[in-house]
């Protein structure tokens, strides 16, 4: 895919910043961890196969956390074609990056469907992270660990949707659609403890967007715009 901007500490070329694996994201609900935590043998750096082992068992947790509040029919993770290794929650950097400070990265799917005859990609994109943001990005960040380790900067959390034309789409088809949004660790901190509003942590952070193949790069999300 075009428009790659984020690398896993990892192999050469990941689905990027964001579009992420869109050809390998619907799957059978309830995966296993290996199909969604990165193996170590898939980083090609010391850096990130230190960290994967150092944190395997507070990864699991975090998903065993998110599981525990979101029903794999409403919100699960992406992974790849069959085969390849998982790429839902893993350690990497923003490709644009030149320092490659590194996050903690989760990507997930929605099962929402948007009406594009009633909404526009903003409202969609809006509408997703009042869904699902917050609460993903509690969930994440709860792992103190992961939190005060100097060597993480922050977490990146990806979020897909399905946007369709209800004539002719409204069961079937469509395009995916996602968000990934980037934040340091100060300011998910700030959010998580109610010291900033939603449309101020977006304000504040790198979010990027796309639609299928197209890069949309960084996007300004208007949540007042949210269904």
């Amino acid at each position: 895919m075009k428009g790659r901007q984020m690398r896993k500490l990892i192999v050469v070329c990941l689905a990027g910043l964001i579009m992420f694996s869109l050809s390998g994201c619907v799957s059978r609900p309830g995966k296993l961890m290996n199909q969604i935590i990165t193996d170590e043998e898939y980083y090609t750096t010391d850096k990130g196969r230190e960290l994967v082992r150092r944190y395997r068992t507070n990864l699991e947790d975090i998903v065993s956390q998110i599981r525990s509040q979101h029903s794999p029919q409403d919100l699960e993770f992406v992974n790849p074609s069959e085969g390849k290794n998982a790429e839902g929650l893993f350690f990497g950097y923003q490709m644009t990056d030149p320092e490659k400070n590194i996050y903690l990265i989760i990507q997930m799917y929605s099962t929402l469907r948007y009406n594009t005859l009633q909404t526009d990609y903003n409202g969609r994109a809006a509408s997703t992270f009042l869904r699902f943001g917050r609460d993903l990005f509690n969930l994440v960040s709860s792992d103190r660990q992961i939190m005060s380790d100097n060597d993480i900067c922050g977490i990146c959390v990806s979020l897909q949707w399905v946007a369709a034309n209800f004539l002719q789409e409204r069961y079937f088809g469509g395009t995916w659609e996602g968000m990934g949004i980037w934040t340091n660790k100060s300011v998910c901190d700030d959010f998580i403890n109610n010291r900033i509003t939603n449309q101020e942590f977006m304000d504040k952070n790198k979010v990027f967007g796309w639609q299928d193949k197209t890069f949309l790069g960084l996007i300004e999300t208007d949540l007042g715009k949210g269904l």
